[in-house]
C-alpha cells in the first residue's frame, strides 16, 4: 500500500488537481475537509499538502499538521500574492511553499523529497 498524503483542500477543483499529482508521485491522496482532522495522528502519512486559501487549510492547519505528523513532508500552496500566508506557513512548520502557478510543475518532486 502506498504512503498516504493528506490533502487539506475542500474545493473540488483544487482537490482533483492535487490528488492527481499525489498519485503520480506514487502516494495515496486522502482528502481532509476540516483543518482539525490534520491533528489526528496516523502512522502511514508521508506527506501533507495544505491549501492556504481553503477553509480546510491555512497557517493554523500547517501548525496542527506539523505537531501531529512531525516526520511528514508538508507543502503549503496558495496564491502568490499572499506572501504573508506563505511566510506564516513556513514559520508554522511547512517544509516548502508553492504558489498555485507552480503546483503542476513542482509539487510531485517536493512530495517525494525527504525531510532534512
Amino acid at each position: 500500500m502506498p504512503t498516504r498524503c493528506l490533502v487539506a483542500a475542500s474545493d473540488l477543483m483544487a482537490w482533483s488537481r492535487i490528488a492527481n499529482i499525489v498519485r503520480a508521485a506514487g502516494m495515496e491522496p486522502v482528502q481532509v475537509r476540516k483543518a482539525e482532522a490534520l491533528g489526528d495522528p496516523a502512522e502511514d502519512v508521508g506527506a501533507i499538502v495544505v491549501d492556504l486559501g481553503d477553509p480546510a487549510g491555512g497557517v493554523a492547519a500547517v501548525a496542527r499538521a506539523r505537531s501531529a505528523h512531525p516526520g511528514a513532508r508538508i507543502v503549503a500552496v496558495g496564491p502568490h500574492v499572499h506572501t504573508d500566508l506563505m511566510s506564516g506557513a513556513k514559520e508554522a512548520g511547512a517544509d516548502a511553499t508553492l504558489p498555485n502557478s507552480a503546483v503542476a510543475d513542482r509539487l510531485g518532486a517536493l512530495l517525494t523529497t525527504p525531510r532534512r
